[in-house]
């Protein structure tokens, strides 16, 4: 067993930047396993209000798998539109002595007028840290040729063994009730737990609130707070989006407001009869679940279930997605799991108050505090079911929520309530390969729905792998060492080079565990690619392609290896992880090459006049709209040291390159960027190339179609 040291609670104080403005909150990133998340400290929390992205392309604010290939700054792969906390109590008297019957602080991800009644701690009070993210290792320097990549050191995150997961994430906000929410989130890299992200919240009767003093927000509490809270309820609110990328791909994104253009998102809740006699296995999990339905096949003309790509059939949205509950305090006395909570899970429409009861365009929308705590403790239940009238063609224009309570707070008394982030489906190669086969007509409307109705079955495995986790770790107090993988490499360098690609790394933290038994490599060719272009086989996904260590073919651990599998001009990939005698392996992302990084080998240059034949361009023709990944032009077999110029059909000359370039070795390969000599990008046309060489000269032609 590995020798970590437990830790009981989260208690550390780091340093932290502090901001102006709510709104403008530092952002924080759970990165380390397949499902990844970017958290506010304000818990604004929403993807039109942000052009932020993970490490790997992907926009949104969460993301499964997190390594998904995008197409531009603007396709969502994620699949929140937004998030929503509410806190409402009544018969309040605010600390000002102004009486309501109802009163609440509330956060929504198009913010609004009561977003001020939340203030994250980081933002207002520089001496209470609001915001903190936690490694357990120092993350693994990552060197691709001459591009470094650190993400630790990047996102300012902190280093502490103790904690019992692999990162956890601390927001912690005061509001206007005189409740401070606190809100952590753990994260594992172990393959079987890596598709899930725990969030525990903590309600705490502090009576502390933020004023301002002259330009600076202090802390504060008022003459006689905390004060007795009667009747307080929670809710959180949910604009899940699984098909936005299959919106955004296949031209329906703008159509938001058209019924069945793409927006059919279908929605469930499972988990009513929890607790009771005679449940079904799903109803052993509480959750709200998510996932991409048909749209109405009169406006678009095909079953477009998992949105397949019209040009490829490619299914771009095949993730069930969903939010389940772990554990619900009976109330700030009783910490045993109350089984009846969520009390209300409902959700609105655009008809019924836009988006539940959303704050935005400058308080358009706003409904009276009645209305809202009246929303939050209706206790309607089982208002999620798929096919109801409004709900399935109109994701984008409905929220959906969780209420708990009523709850009676003593002066600070707290109250916890966990939750869980969790994704499933069928896996990018299947997404790929079932998809074509659907276009082909090999496969048939009811056999390619069936194939991605199997994704419910996996999310509703990811939710009990977090469930066994949360009970593993005695409620989120001790590390489960059973599912806890080896530390990550201290160093992981690729260098590409002639027909071979060199990979070396410092895997000592990772020996350092008692249980280590070995490395994988794996590699991905061709990575950028995306997943619904034509040129992209099942097959170019990340697959393993070599390990050491106990019970594989090479025996003896090593810290290098050397790829000879390799063509030239190919853009290559790695990740490598770390194993265990137990089974569990580190997570991919501690290594893997984020967006835009990757090692191409060269050519080896020709030594013969003879072989002046065999000079190359690739691609040609290029067509630069269909490949989508990059206008590079290269050109192959080429002699140690030679000209290339590049001319237009009147020969007027359009750029000329001295290979090899200054400062770089003597290959067989070399790029041209279609740029000439001017700096300005050519247009389509047939254009002449000459290559001028010791060994003689030789020319052809290419054709550039933009």
């Amino acid at each position: 067993m590995k020798k970590y040291v437990n830790r009981t609670q989260f208690s550390i104080i780091i340093s932290f930047i502090a901001i102006s403005h709510q709104s403008l909150a530092q952002l924080k990133y759970v990165d380390i396993g397949n499902f990844q998340a970017a958290f506010s400290g304000s818990f604004f929390e929403s993807y039109e209000h942000t052009t932020q992205t993970n490490d790997y392309g992907s926009a949104n604010w969460l993301y499964w798998p997190a390594e998904y290939t995008r197409e531009n700054i603007n396709d969502a792969q994620g699949f929140l539109g937004a998030f929503g906390l509410y806190l409402a109590v009544a018969d309040f008297t605010d600390k000002d002595g102004n009486p309501d019957k109802y009163y609440y602080a509330s956060v929504w991800g198009d913010a609004g007028p009561y977003e001020e009644r939340i203030k994250n701690l980081s933002n207002y009070d520089r001496k209470t840290p609001g915001e903190t993210s936690l490694r357990k290792w120092e993350s693994t320097v990552v060197k691709a040729d001459n591009k470094v990549w650190n993400p630790g050191a990047i996102h300012n995150d902190n280093v502490d063994g103790n904690i019992i997961s692999e990162m956890i994430v601390e927001d912690v906000c005061d509001t206007e009730i005189g409740i401070t929410i606190t809100r952590r989130t753990y994260a594992w890299s172990q393959q079987d737990h890596d598709d899930y992200i725990i969030m525990e919240f903590i309600l705490e009767n502090t009576g502390k609130f933020l004023k301002l003093d002259g330009f600076r927000w202090k802390r504060y509490q008022p003459t006689g707070w905390p004060r007795q809270l009667k009747d307080v309820y929670f809710a959180l609110c949910y604009r899940f989006q699984p098909n936005a990328l299959g919106c955004r791909l296949n031209g329906n994104w703008g159509d938001r407001f058209i019924e069945g253009m793409g927006h059919d998102a279908r929605h469930d809740y499972v988990g009513e009869t929890y607790g009771q006699p005679g449940q079904v296995q799903d109803d052993s999990i509480r959750a709200l679940i998510s996932w991409d339905g048909d749209a109405d096949a009169s406006v678009i003309g095909y079953d477009d279930t998992g949105n397949p790509h019209i040009a490829t059939g490619v299914l771009l949205s095949p993730q069930y997605v969903g939010v389940g509950i772990l554990h619900a305090d009976k109330s700030p006395k009783d910490p045993n799991d109350d089984p009846t909570q969520p009390i209300t899970t409902d959700w609105r429409g655009e008809y019924q108050g836009k988006y539940a009861f959303d704050q935005s365009l400058s308080g358009f929308h706003t409904l009276p505090d009645s209305v809202v705590y009246h929303y939050i403790s209706s206790g309607r239940r089982d208002q999620l079911r798929p096919n109801q009238d409004g709900l399935d063609n109109l994701p984008e224009e409905h929220g959906y929520f969780l209420g708990f309570g009523p709850y009676n707070f003593d002066p600070n008394e707290s109250l916890r309530i966990v939750t869980v982030y969790a994704a499933g489906g069928i896996s990018r190669h299947q997404a790929i390969d079932v998809g074509k086969k659907w276009k082909s007509g090999e496969i048939t409307d009811a056999m390619k729905n069936a194939i991605l109705a199997t994704g419910r079955d996996s999310l509703m495995t990811t939710f009990k792998k977090a469930k066994l986790m949360y009970e593993k770790t005695n409620r989120l107090a001790v590390a489960a060492e059973e599912f806890m993988a080896p530390p990550p490499p201290v160093s992981f360098t690729v260098t590409s080079e002639i027909d071979n690609i060199k990979l070396k790394w410092d895997g000592s933290r990772s020996r350092s565990v008692s249980d280590f038994a070995g490395f994988r490599i794996y590699k991905n060719y061709r990575p950028r690619i995306p997943i619904h272009h034509p040129d992209r086989p099942a097959d170019t996904l990340y697959v393993k392609i070599w390990e050491c260590g106990s019970g594989t073919a090479n025996s003896v651990v090593v810290d290098s290896l050397l790829d000879t599998d390799v063509r030239p001009l190919w853009d290559y990939r790695y990740y490598l992880t770390a194993f265990d005698t137990e089974g569990n392996e580190s997570g991919r992302y501690y290594t893997l090459f984020p967006e835009d990084v990757y090692v191409t080998p060269g050519w080896k240059p020709i030594a013969e006049k003879k072989e002046l034949d065999n000079v190359m361009v690739i691609p040609n023709p290029c067509i630069n709209k269909a490949r989508q990944w990059g206008r590079t032009i290269k050109f192959v077999n080429l002699p140690a040291e030679c000209t290339i110029s590049i001319y237009t059909q009147s020969g007027n000359l359009v750029q000329r390159i001295i290979h090899p370039r200054l400062g770089t070795i003597s290959d067989g390969d070399e790029y041209w960027e279609q740029d000439t000599i001017n700096n300005q990008y050519i247009t389509s046309g047939v254009y002449t190339y000459t290559i001028e060489s010791q060994f003689g000269n030789t020319m052809g032609t290419l054709v550039i179609i933009r």
